[in-house]
């Protein structure tokens, strides 16, 4: 997997976060990642096609997920509810929106979106190109998260 297809969803986390979550993260090592699901976590993942196919995931411990959402929200949410779920996906949403525009290609449309989820448990397995996560994890006044990245050029 190249960097140049990493480097800007890592960009784009940092920046989403700190333009408008107001919360400045941390980045833990790059490294491959082991596949672990905690069937607690959130699971917001989202599925490219173009001139490059793969996966991108990020992982959100309950704690953060209903701590991103008191922020969005302005009041403390303390409940797992729809909008907990609706701000995860929006969450991942704009980080891979933002990382498009700053991804190595001149043509815009080279990388399409193909699907997006939010899920929660451990019944479904992870199935991505190459055989291999990069997995950065996050920390921030919010709480802990991860990034995964499976891309790879297509032929």
């Amino acid at each position: 997997m190249n960097v140049e297809y990493i480097n800007p969803f890592i960009k784009s986390v940092d920046t989403y976060f700190e333009d408008t979550l107001k919360a400045t993260v941390t980045q833990g090592d790059l490294g491959v990642s082991k596949g672990d699901v905690n069937p607690r976590e959130f699971a917001a993942i989202v599925g490219f096609n173009g001139v490059v196919q793969g996966i991108i995931a990020m992982f959100f411990p309950i704690k953060t997920a209903l701590g991103i959402t008191s922020k969005v929200s302005a009041k403390q949410v303390v409940i797992v509810d729809d909008k907990v779920t609706d701000t995860i996906a929006s969450v991942i949403l704009n980080v891979v929106k933002e990382a498009k525009d700053n991804f190595p290609t001149d043509d815009v449309n080279a990388i399409q979106v193909t699907n997006a989820a939010v899920l929660r448990g451990s019944e479904f397995s992870e199935k991505y190109p190459g055989g291999v996560w990069l997995e950065m994890p996050f920390n921030c006044k919010l709480g802990e998260f991860k990034l995964r990245v499976a891309l790879q050029k297509t032929d």
